[in-house]
């Protein structure tokens, strides 16, 4: 048969009713053969199905297994069942062999095939075990096979020949090959199993088993020739989990989650992908979640508890020590779970004594070898840690942990290049994970072999080092290796990484040169080896090699800064930083302008390098301060023989105080000089600002704006610069963008005003105003915001992951949060402290973690009709395109706003629920913000989050709905508060104006009446408001107002609309 030319398409999910059907019938098949894994895993499945009303009725009851044996068959197969439940297998088997003139129908036919030979199985396995039980070695316990895998290959190769085996008797079939190590062979005969019988899960874990094993499948697993059944979804998400895929599982499982939405099977392969990407916090909100739901659950609770014993949250795991004894302490995850709380303790006997408990349940328990490796290694018994790590590895090869335990007993034990084979097992099995790549550069820095230890650490850095591992370690080797350059590059990034802005600031001319090195700004904590009161000390390292290559390179007001900030320092290296010898080194000697003090020659200060800021008068109290202060700095300076002052240029007032604490330390006179130097200067500011400016000029006051609820301050900032998603490419224009453009609008052409006029105009820094005429042409647009459900199809066809996805994070307002994920988050926005950046926040999950859109956890009911949120402007204008579209311009936007109505607040005219004079019955017409912002919403429009999109009817007589309110929607324009083109166009009027080009904002920003964003980047517009807006904070619902964001910022407010040339909405 040729093979086919197009991948498979992914099978997608039924709807409720028919999988409560396929599952009801499944779980009494499953049940019958006593697979009881498969039967529990189908039954959770069953019951996680959202409740519905027709489909509940109940199918045919479970009698409708056994008629399907012949009346001779019933009485041998029933017995032979009876004993399988009392785990006397052989007994079942030889009941099945039955008498000659019986013989050959039971040998035959499928019950009988699968009850005999699946109990000679388990006969052969249970026998197995008890003699491994036996043996004290490992490696010999490994060795002993079960004894009648070839007898059954032999009967089952011949009824496979004569295509005899139905579903579950190919699923024993594949069992067996695979206990004979025939892995390929069975992957074969277990994949025609799933075919037959899609819902044994059991048979596709032994599919994922095999494939991990075989490490051949990549992409979506297309080459495998799965069924195109909906239980291959579970299988691609478990496979992605085995393959430490974690990204890619979780995203699958969250899609699964829509359509069983209180599985707690799903929940907890959630948390575990969290857990393997070490998003701690969001592994424990699940887990936790999971526990609420399911409170006697004990299946993966093991890495529940490897969490609180990470997080050292003895209490809590004390606690789930009790429950776990409580509800089954002889199970494997029940002795894990103690043993965790004794290592805890540092009572690691104890924990041995209990991780050895779980494999007398369970020799095949993998995380019980690994942590009593663990504990082993904690004793020093080097020995015993390797054999419990060799013998996870030969349970499970792709459990990467039993890797890197191994190559860290061998580094413990000074065998490098050992452990450099066992680290490079690990990081095969998990290539972007920091530790793996710091522990193989360890291994080439003992061995003398630089360049790879280097090569090593840039990979750990661009991997995302968590734990800080891989900076410091390349700022030295770089350092010893003598390229200072790199050095200062790498300390720098240190310094970024613990909070030291300014420094690091100051010396943003150096950056590292290998491409892709970025700071990880994700976890803010201090740098390893904290000093009681004090600095860390790798930031004293990285400031000490700071200041002498600035002083170096000559760039003495970096290495000015670089002492001060180790003067500031309280902890034990404050007498080191206070040595004479470091001012000197960070002040230079004889460099060109610099002032040469009469007491000592060697301390030099540089004339040349002082202006960097503005000094801004306010009052007449700030002059008179200068006066006091200036004075005691002359006496001072005078008494030490200072000369006269050359001019220095502006200073800003923290130079001010930065030498003021140099004069207070060793170099008295160097202080009280550049004291009395910026006072003077700052003395003849003032007096030309008050004799020139009495008020703030236009553009400063155009540049400060007002406060506000803060919708333009949610920034990314700084910490996503150079993290920007790529442009996205589409190819043609599919059914499901087809379908997305139906619900569009044609909007006619026609001229009309834009913008405010003075008297109206609410947020003036906005650039709300002034009025201008504009001719627009005609085009489409989306008659709704773009839904949940529209993006799902997207995300769904194309793979796209929003920024909020791939970012890992996005902003909610803290009132929507729940107590535990409000509990995880401790930064916030300064200005605006109900904007909280909550990981894991996007448009499926919109308050985190423990939210969705439909299900238990929304508690905002079904939400796939609502407008999809957190979504950014690069994700907006990614979605445009795939259905060939574009964002509105502002102007588009605002013209199908105001749907020909001129100079009106709202799209249906200036009052809020209408006017019943104008034939407009008072009602709530939009969706915002009720009561007293931010604490409480009264939601009285119906809503206390998002609304439909077809909610409140047409808001104007072109049949848009929710243009103002709901969500924030962009537009492709980008921001600026003045309009310049007016000016130049106010007599014939603009014609489709698209806002200003990049040039254009420069030029504003030079003339001051605009300011980057943290990040350097220049901002989007949104217009329409949302459901957060009122009118006391923001009172942009007008049609008018604007708010304005970066590409990549995203909030659970902000959403998208789509519009279109006439030509494009069919095409």
């Amino acid at each position: 048969m040729a093979e086919p030319s197009a991948k498979p398409a992914r099978p997608t999910l039924p709807d409720a009713a028919e999988l409560r059907a396929e599952l009801h019938e499944a779980v009494q098949r499953l049940s019958f053969a006593e697979l009881h894994s498969s039967t529990q895993w189908a039954s959770e499945l069953l019951a996680a199905l959202p409740l519905g009303g027709a489909d509940e009725a109940s199918p045919a009851s479970a009698s409708s297994v056994s008629p399907t044996l012949p009346r001779s068959l019933c009485s041998p197969v029933l017995l032979a069942k009876a004993h399988f439940g009392m785990r006397e297998y052989s007994r079942a088997a030889h009941v099945l062999q039955g008498s000659p003139a019986q013989s050959q129908e039971l040998h035959s036919a499928p019950w009988p095939v699968f009850f005999r030979s699946y109990a000679l199985y388990l006969a052969g396995e249970k026998r197995r075990e008890e003699d491994a039980a036996e043996v004290t070695d490992p490696a010999e316990a490994s060795r002993i096979h079960n004894t009648e895998l070839k007898t059954l290959e032999e009967d089952l190769s011949a009824l496979y020949r004569e295509q005899k085996l139905d579903g579950l008797g190919l699923y024993v079939y594949g069992i067996v090959l695979k206990g004979l190590e025939l892995k390929e062979d069975a992957r074969r005969v277990l994949l025609e199993s799933v075919h037959a019988f899609p819902c044994n899960w059991s048979a596709w874990l032994d599919i994922i088993s095999i494939s991990a094993d075989l490490d051949d499948v990549t992409g979506r697993c297309e080459d495998l020739r799965l069924p195109p059944h909906w239980m291959s979804l579970f299988f691609e998400a478990a496979l992605q989990l085995e393959l430490q895929r974690n990204d890619s599982a979780k995203d699958l499982y969250v899609a699964l989650r829509a359509s069983f939405p209180e599985s707690a099977y799903i929940a907890s392969q959630i948390a575990t992908c969290f857990y393997n990407l070490r998003n701690f916090d969001a592994s424990q909100l699940a887990f936790e979640e999971l526990r609420r739901r399911d409170p006697y659950r004990l299946s993966s609770l093991d890495t529940y508890s490897n969490i609180l014993f990470v997080k050292e949250q003895a209490a809590a795991l004390s606690h789930l020590a009790r429950q776990a004894v409580k509800i089954d302490k002889y199970t494997p995850e029940a002795c894990i779970i103690i043993g965790n709380y004794y290592s805890l303790k540092g009572e690691h006997e104890k924990a041995v004594i209990y991780f050895r408990r779980a494999l007398a349940l369970n020799r095949h328990f993998t995380p019980a070898w690994i942590l009593m490796g663990h504990e082993f290694m904690e004793m020093k018994n080097t020995a015993a840690a390797i054999d419990a790590y060799r013998t996870a590895v030969t349970i499970n090869r792709r459990d990467y942990r039993a890797w890197y335990g191994l190559g860290q007993t061998y580094e413990l034990l000074s065998l490098h290049f050992y452990a450099l084979f066992y680290y490079r097992q690990a990081m095969s099995l998990r290539p972007d994970d920091a530790r793996m790549w710091c522990a193989m550069a360890q291994c080439y820095d003992h061995m003398d072999r630089k360049v790879e230890a280097l090569k090593c650490y840039e990979k750990a850095h661009r991997c995302g080092d968590m734990e800080r591992m891989a900076l410091p370690r390349l700022a030295r080797l770089h350092r010893d290796h003598g390229d200072h350059r790199q050095a200062a590059a790498y300390y720098g990034q240190m310094l970024e990484q613990s909070g030291h802005s300014r420094i690091v600031s100051s010396a943003s001319g150096v950056r590292p040169d290998p491409s892709g090195l970025e700071s990880i700004a994700s976890v803010r904590r201090p740098l390893a080896g904290a000093l009681q009161g004090g600095l860390a000390s790798e930031s004293v390292e990285a400031l000490r090699f700071l200041m002498n290559f600035f002083a170096e390179e000559g760039r003495l007001a970096e290495a000015e800064a670089c002492a001060t900030q180790l003067l500031d320092t309280t902890g034990s290296e404050k007498p080191q930083c206070q040595d004479p010898s470091l001012c000197r080194k960070a002040l230079g000697s004889g460099a060109e302008g610099a002032y040469v003090s009469p007491l000592d020659s060697e301390i030099t200060f540089p004339m040349n390098q002082l202006a960097s800021a503005n000094v801004e008068a306010d009052e007449d109290g700030w002059t008179n301060d200068i006066r006091d202060f200036q004075k005691a700095c002359i006496d001072m300076s005078d008494a030490v023989g200072g000369n006269k002052w050359p001019e220095a240029g502006d200073r800003a007032p923290g130079c001010l105080l930065l030498f003021f604490r140099l004069a207070m330390q060793r170099c008295i006179w160097l202080g009280a000089l550049c004291v009395r130097g910026f006072l003077v200067h700052a003395e003849e500011t003032c007096a030309q600002n008050q004799n020139g400016q009495d008020e703030p000029t236009e553009a400063a006051a155009m540049a400060d704006g007002t406060q506000d609820c803060g919708c333009s301050s949610l920034s990314r900032g700084a910490s996503t610069k150079g993290e920007h998603s790529q442009p996205v490419r589409f190819e043609g224009l599919s059914d499901s963008a087809k379908r997305h453009n139906e619900d569009m609008v044609s909007i006619p052409a026609g001229r009309f005003h834009m913008g405010e006029r003075k008297d109206r105009v609410h947020f003036p820094q906005d650039g709300e105003g002034p009025v201008r005429p504009v001719q627009m042409s005609s085009f489409w647009m989306d008659r709704f915001e773009v839904s949940n459900e529209k993006w799902q199809d997207f995300a769904r066809e194309t793979g796209y992951l929003t920024d909020a996805e791939r970012l890992g994070d996005s902003f909610v307002a803290e009132t929507y949060l729940s107590e535990a994920v409000n509990k995880t988050i401790h930064k916030k926005v300064d200005a605006v402290p109900w904007w909280l950046p909550v990981p894991n926040a996007s448009w499926h999950q919109p308050e985190g973690i423990d939210s969705a859109l439909s299900g238990a956890s929304s508690r905002y009911g079904d939400r796939w009709n609502h407008p999809v949120v957190h979504i950014s402007w690069n994700d907006a204008e990614a979605y445009c395109r795939w259905r060939n579209a574009s964002l509105p311009t502002e102007a588009q936007w605002e013209y199908a706003a105001r749907g020909g109505l001129e100079g009106k607040l709202y799209p249906w005219g200036d009052t809020t629920y209408g006017n019943e004079t104008e034939g407009m019955p008072r009602r709530h017409r939009m969706n915002i913000w009720q009561g007293a912002f931010p604490k409480e919403n009264t939601a009285k429009d119906g809503y206390q989050k998002t609304a439909p999109v077809d909610a409140y009817g047409p808001q104007n007589d072109w049949g848009l709905y929710n243009m103002v309110g709901n969500v924030w929607e962009w537009t492709g324009d980008w921001y600026s508060p003045v309009h310049f083109l007016t000016d130049k166009n106010k007599d014939t009027g603009l014609v489709d104006p698209t806002g200003p080009e990049i040039e254009e904002l420069d030029e504003i920003v030079d003339m001051g009446y605009l300011k980057k964003d943290s990040s350097g980047q220049y901002e989007k517009i949104k217009k329409g408001g949302s459901f957060m807006c009122h009118k006391s904070y923001c009172y942009r619902y007008r049609i008018c107002a604007r708010s304005h964001l970066t590409a990549d910022g995203s909030a659970h407010h902000t959403g998208v609309r789509c519009a279109g040339e006439v030509q494009q909405k069919k095409t």
